[in-house]
């Protein structure tokens, strides 16, 4: 299978993507949309998003659609030599212009990631032996995850995309308590949820240019808290639901007074922490009506049947051949899709038949050829 990348492909990549994005900022402003499509079908779109604009990609079977007027004029202005008879083209100067911002923004999102982990790998912890045992009885658990408490930080939250830990507050919890936090931080580990947003962050800072981009990043973490939030009820009984939302906001008072300013800062990095956004995870919670959440595949479904669409066709321009440039001797003919067609032989050549001539095609001159709508009889 033929695969290339293109400026065009990149081009039909932005329109696309910022297509996809527009459509998940909708959803997730709606709460009725919410209800229908699931937060776990919203999430599936983000990683949607993320592929079209990692992958702008032209396959084999994509087809060709011929761009005019306008495209054609920003093809001729972009190609536009500001110094005659050099590289210096304005397309040239705007991709090295794109380059360098993303290298920058790559280096930017890496040293602050690495300042993050750097900084809580340093903070004075313990094995937290209680919440181990506790861990433990958690159903679908990894094992493997380490779980420390330590005095530096007022809220628990998880980090680590290979090497996974639970860090949790130096505080005396219930066990029920220790329970639910260890149950909805484990929920984080199991969707990978900060690899999610690794690849969104690396997305914008490639496409950092485009202001839709940016909206993939807006409530990106209040979306993720829903959907652990959603996984963790769905597990409980009303009078426990009540327990898990008593905890929550016992949390929430802690970090909110919390006099480590730092620490705030840098746990928000994680997670959303103002009153607006638990408000809204009680009211998705609460609108359940003491139902457990089915997955809805709307979205999913929809989402997937676009991303493939999206891959369907390509724009680009079109010029006519100036006339001068076309041979006129007697034994010059004319091929197009009304005077020819392919034949396919039983010995499984091919023949481009024309009312003048014949001329032996091999497979890929046959298939082009019938992308560019040439008929074919066997």
């Amino acid at each position: 299978m033929h695969i290339q990348i293109t400026a065009y492909t990149i081009w039909m990549t932005l329109i696309w993507s910022s297509i996809l994005i527009w459509i998940l900022y909708c959803l997730r402003k709606s709460a009725r949309l919410v209800n229908v499509c699931s937060v776990s079908g919203i999430v599936g779109l983000y990683i949607f998003c993320i592929i079209r604009l990692c992958f702008p990609l032209e396959f084999g079977w994509t087809k060709v659609i011929p761009g005019k007027n306008i495209y054609n004029f920003l093809f001729r202005l972009m190609r536009y030599q500001l110094i005659q008879k050099s590289v210096f083209s304005i397309s040239f100067i705007l991709s090295v212009i794109w380059i360098i911002g993303i290298i920058i923004k790559l280096m930017i999102y890496i040293r602050n990631y690495i300042c993050i982990n750097k900084y809580f790998r340093a903070l004075d912890s313990e094995e937290a032996k209680e919440a181990i045992q506790v861990f433990e009885k958690i159903e679908d658990s990894n094992k493997h995850v380490k779980i420390v408490k330590s005095s530096a930080i007022t809220t628990p939250f998880c980090m680590g995309i290979i090497d996974q830990k639970i860090i949790l507050p130096n505080k005396n919890y219930s066990e029920e308590e220790l329970f639910y936090i260890l149950m909805h931080e484990n929920a984080h580990l199991k969707n990978r949820d900060l690899l999610i947003k690794l690849l969104i962050n690396v997305a914008c800072a490639i496409y950092w240019w485009n202001p839709i981009v940016y909206l993939l990043k807006k409530d990106l973490n209040q979306t993720l808290e829903i959907r652990c939030d959603n996984y963790v009820v769905n597990h409980l009984s009303v009078e426990q639901r009540c327990v898990y939302l008593e905890t929550l906001l016992k949390e929430f008072k802690s970090e909110t007074f919390s006099q480590e300013k730092k620490t705030r800062e840098i746990v928000s990095y994680f997670y959303e922490n103002h009153s607006q956004a638990l408000l809204e995870r009680f009211q998705v919670i609460a609108q359940q009506k003491y139902q457990k959440l089915k997955k809805s595949p709307i979205t999913i479904i929809i989402t997937g049947l676009m991303l493939l669409v999206s891959y369907l066709f390509v724009i680009q321009p079109q010029y006519e051949a100036p006339i001068f440039d076309i041979e006129t001797s007697a034994d010059t003919y004319a091929v197009t899709t009304e005077n020819s067609y392919i034949i396919k032989q039983s010995n499984n050549t091919y023949l481009l038949h024309n009312m003048n001539f014949e001329v032996l095609l091999d497979i890929e001159e046959a298939n082009c050829l019938i992308r560019e709508g040439f008929y074919m009889v066997e």
